[in-house]
Protein backbone atom coordinates (compact mmCIF):
# COMPACT_ATOMS: atom_id res chain seq x y z
CA UNK A 1 0.00 0.00 0.00
CA UNK A 2 1.15 3.62 -1.09
CA UNK A 3 1.12 6.02 1.92
CA UNK A 4 1.97 9.99 1.58
CA UNK A 5 4.64 11.38 3.40
CA UNK A 6 4.34 14.54 4.94
CA UNK A 7 6.45 16.07 1.92
CA UNK A 8 3.98 15.00 -0.79
CA UNK A 9 1.23 16.41 1.37
CA UNK A 10 2.93 19.75 1.45
CA UNK A 11 2.07 20.24 -2.44
CA UNK A 12 -1.35 20.26 -1.28
CA UNK A 13 -1.25 23.01 1.54
CA UNK A 14 -2.26 26.25 -1.26
CA UNK A 15 -5.20 27.24 -2.35
CA UNK A 16 -8.59 25.32 -2.25
CA UNK A 17 -7.29 22.07 -0.76
CA UNK A 18 -5.98 24.27 2.08
CA UNK A 19 -9.27 25.74 2.35
CA UNK A 20 -10.74 22.64 2.40
CA UNK A 21 -8.53 21.03 4.95
CA UNK A 22 -9.73 24.27 7.30
CA UNK A 23 -12.84 23.63 6.63
CA UNK A 24 -12.61 19.91 8.24
CA UNK A 25 -10.89 21.48 11.02
CA UNK A 26 -13.73 23.97 11.80
CA UNK A 27 -16.40 20.94 11.67
CA UNK A 28 -14.12 19.77 14.24
CA UNK A 29 -13.70 16.28 12.25
CA UNK A 30 -11.20 14.22 13.92
CA UNK A 31 -7.08 14.95 13.02
CA UNK A 32 -6.65 11.71 11.67
CA UNK A 33 -9.57 11.97 9.60
CA UNK A 34 -8.13 15.18 8.08
CA UNK A 35 -4.60 13.66 7.83
CA UNK A 36 -6.32 10.62 5.93
CA UNK A 37 -7.75 13.25 3.77
CA UNK A 38 -4.74 14.60 3.09
CA UNK A 39 -2.85 11.61 2.39
CA UNK A 40 -5.65 10.46 -0.10
CA UNK A 41 -5.40 13.61 -2.23
CA UNK A 42 -1.33 13.88 -1.78
CA UNK A 43 -1.60 10.00 -3.68
CA UNK A 44 -4.22 10.89 -6.11
CA UNK A 45 -2.10 14.20 -7.23
CA UNK A 46 1.18 12.01 -7.01
CA UNK A 47 -0.47 9.56 -9.57
CA UNK A 48 -2.63 12.57 -11.99
CA UNK A 49 0.94 14.29 -12.13
CA UNK A 50 -1.00 17.24 -12.59
CA UNK A 51 -3.09 19.74 -10.22
CA UNK A 52 -6.29 17.46 -8.81
CA UNK A 53 -8.63 20.04 -9.11
CA UNK A 54 -9.45 19.88 -12.80
CA UNK A 55 -8.94 15.83 -13.13
CA UNK A 56 -12.42 14.45 -14.93
CA UNK A 57 -14.81 11.47 -13.63
CA UNK A 58 -12.54 9.38 -16.28
CA UNK A 59 -9.34 10.37 -14.70
CA UNK A 60 -10.91 9.66 -11.32
CA UNK A 61 -12.21 6.28 -12.44
CA UNK A 62 -8.75 5.27 -13.40
CA UNK A 63 -7.14 6.24 -10.44
CA UNK A 64 -9.71 4.11 -8.61
CA UNK A 65 -9.71 1.43 -10.84
CA UNK A 66 -5.99 1.03 -10.07
CA UNK A 67 -6.02 1.46 -6.38
CA UNK A 68 -8.47 -1.47 -6.68
CA UNK A 69 -5.80 -3.76 -7.55
CA UNK A 70 -3.90 -2.20 -4.33
CA UNK A 71 -6.12 -1.84 -1.73
CA UNK A 72 -9.03 -3.65 0.00
CA UNK A 73 -12.57 -2.95 -0.82
CA UNK A 74 -12.87 -1.08 2.04
CA UNK A 75 -10.28 1.15 1.73
CA UNK A 76 -10.87 2.11 -1.40
CA UNK A 77 -14.11 3.14 -0.74
CA UNK A 78 -12.92 5.26 1.87
CA UNK A 79 -10.27 6.40 -0.62
CA UNK A 80 -12.56 7.52 -3.36
CA UNK A 81 -14.93 9.13 -0.78
CA UNK A 82 -11.86 11.29 0.13
CA UNK A 83 -11.63 11.89 -3.46
CA UNK A 84 -15.04 13.36 -4.44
Amino acid sequence: MTTASPADVSVLTEGVVSRHLDHLRVRNLRPWTIYNRRCALARLARWAGSPILYLGPEQIQAWNEQRSSEIQPEPRRTELTHAR
